[in-house]
């Protein structure tokens, strides 16, 4: 998710960041973004706009079904706190922090790091 150029929101569940990464669409939000939209807000406290499905992938191909979407979104203002039941820290990381937690190997989530690379690219 991010909010000024250049700058990505992470909320991260113990040593986990789970970012969300985001660009904008002047169209509404379509089915897939109303869940992208109130899982934000409720594990980042912030409100979003501009959602656009990036991607969307099976990570579990044979073993599973689950279908994973990426959406980039705007953090417009932070309208609530997070929710401290599922997220340890909300905090924002430039490119470049992003960048080096990747060459550092610092993301383990495999669904974090398939968005990240995917915006990074």
């Amino acid at each position: 998710m991010t909010a000024l150029a250049g700058f990505f929101l992470s909320a991260s569940v113990g040593m986990q960041p789970a970012p969300r990464i985001g660009s904008c669409q002047p169209e509404g939000l379509k089915p897939v973004n109303r869940p992208a939209q109130r899982e934000a807000l409720e594990e980042t406290g912030y409100h979003t706009i501009c959602h656009e499905q990036v991607y969307c992938y099976y990570p579990m191909t044979g073993i599973a079904n689950k279908k994973i979407y990426i959406i980039h979104c705007r953090a417009v203002e932070r309208v609530q706190d997070f929710d401290k039941n599922e997220v340890d820290e909300v905090r924002w990381f430039s490119r470049e922090e992003i960048e080096q937690m990747v060459r550092d190997k610092v993301v383990t989530c495999g669904l974090s790091l398939t968005a990240l690379l995917l915006y990074l690219k």
